[in-house]
């Protein structure tokens, strides 16, 4: 077991934000036939066990935080970096980026090498958080460089050789819980950021309430983003493809 796998694995409870947005993006997904799948940032790969079942080829999960690289674990590709990502063969393979541009200096070098070693219409999918003013402490601690407004993504998009298909952003019932965090964040200790303390399982109520409003707010966001009504949110995420 990996360095940041042991500490995950410590608490089987997961945030509902990252419930909700593990179901989201499998949603988003549904209708693509996915051969490969590369989950860059994968951490404990926790959302590859969720999509493991309509996979019908590899899985590949990338972090630098893995102690070993180029090893098969629970039929997962491990890697530490970006340039051991497989040559996959197809069209159907698909690439996440979750929550990880935000953490490079340099996206567009970053991610231009990824969309050039995939094959043409390759689907990547990718999300980053919303709005630079709300950056905080909290995006300090978690070693974000920046946060996105859609036009800034879908610039960085262009400039990877990426097709965008949809972009919005969602969590738009987050927004106000993240100004008064950012107005009181003198107040907040370092040491309660982030999502790996929760305390309620899955099946525990409040677990399940806050996962059915976040994923209410997920569709409205979406359905509102087909008449090009993009409600601002806390997150946003674009499906693209790689151009010919």
């Amino acid at each position: 077991m990996d360095l940041l796998e042991s500490k995950l694995s410590k608490s089987k409870n997961r945030h509902p934000w990252e419930i909700s947005r593990a179901q989201n993006i499998l949603r988003l997904l549904e209708k693509i036939d996915i051969g490969n799948v590369v989950d860059i940032g994968a951490g404990d790969k926790f959302f590859l066990g969720q999509i493991r079942n309509r996979v019908k080829g590899q899985l590949a999960a990338v972090d630098l935080n893995y102690r070993q690289n180029k090893i098969v674990k629970d039929e997962v590709l491990c890697l530490k970096q970006t340039k051991d990502i497989p040559k996959f063969k197809g069209a159907d393979n698909v690439y996440l980026l979750m929550d990880v541009l935000e953490h490079i200096e340099d996206d567009v070098g970053f991610l231009k090498p990824i969309v050039q070693g995939a094959r043409p219409k390759n689907t990547f999918l990718i999300t980053v958080p919303a709005f630079q003013p709300l950056f905080s402490q909290h995006d300090a601690f978690v070693k974000h460089y920046r946060r996105y407004n859609r036009q800034q993504l879908l610039a960085v998009l262009k400039k990877s050789d990426l097709d965008v298909q949809s972009c919005h952003y969602f969590y738009a019932s987050l927004l106000a819980p993240r100004v008064l965090t950012k107005i009181f964040e003198r107040d907040i200790q370092k040491k309660q950021f982030g999502t790996a303390n929760w305390r309620f399982s899955p099946q525990h109520w409040l677990t399940g309430l806050l996962v059915l409003i976040l994923n209410l707010d997920f569709l409205f966001c979406k359905i509102l983003a087909k008449f090009r009504i993009y409600l601002p949110g806390l997150s946003l995420v674009a499906i693209c493809q790689k151009t010919l």
